[in-house]
């Protein structure tokens, strides 16, 4: 069960950087052209977030504790992702820049919390470990 876990972890890893490195959404010339490629890319990004929790709570179904509170905890954050995306483009406003950055940081913050549900959930603790702990 763990090799296929693992497979299907870096399967959804190679498509995923497939999908970053298709379309680099920094090179082009208008912000109607960067927020319609960014937004294409979050989608992909939300779709894999919804993979890695899926996934995560197959392999935790044991505890039914642990689901739940995991479940929890990723509705705190996405009220916080709104909450901070959205001061982020205030931020912005009065621009067409202010619907960017509010797209960007949704994606960035989704991506960095599909990265954290695979590292707290789904690898064993020591392979957490990168750096030694103090």
């Amino acid at each position: 069960m763990n090799k296929f876990i693992f497979t299907i972890l870096v399967l959804f890893s190679v498509v995923s950087l497939a999908a970053e490195n298709s379309s680099d959404c920094s090179n082009l010339e208008n912000t109607v052209a960067i927020n319609d490629c960014n937004l294409k890319q979050l989608k992909l990004a939300k779709q894999e977030l919804a993979k890695y929790l899926d996934e995560t709570y197959k392999h935790r179904s044991y505890d039914p504790i642990l689901v739940e509170t995991i479940k929890s905890s990723q509705k705190a954050w996405e009220a916080y992702l709104e909450s901070h995306c959205h001061a982020i483009s205030t931020l912005w406003s009065g621009g067409t820049f202010s619907n960017t950055t509010n797209i960007y940081c949704v994606l960035e913050f989704t991506r960095q919390r599909t990265h954290l549900i695979w590292e707290s959930f789904l690898t064993h603790m020591d392979t957490n470990l990168q750096e030694p702990m103090l």
